[in-house]
């Protein structure tokens, strides 16, 4: 299994690859890591980049729309500390 990351936090422990599930039973492994989905590209050169870009605008405002639904207070906070 190559690895995802430069080093673990937690020695001897690895990355399980995307879209992999592994079975753990009783603190053992008791199969390989299992693949459950992968992602498919099919590409459509019907359209141009401007239709593109118009979609994944609209797609941008439609999701931050939605994530501002709440029935409380919404707000973001940034910090630039090493703990981010």
């Amino acid at each position: 299994m190559p690895p995802y990351a430069p080093k673990p936090l937690v020695p001897d422990v690895q990355q399980l690859p995307p879209g992999h599930t592994l079975l753990v039973q009783a603190g053992r492994l008791d199969a390989a890591p299992c693949r459950y989905w992968q992602l498919s590209i099919q590409p459509d050169d019907k359209r141009t980049a401007d239709d593109w870009q118009e979609e994944i605008q609209a797609k941008l405002k439609e999701t931050v729309r939605l994530h501002l639904l709440a029935d409380v207070a919404v707000g973001a906070f940034l910090s630039g500390g090493l703990d981010s």
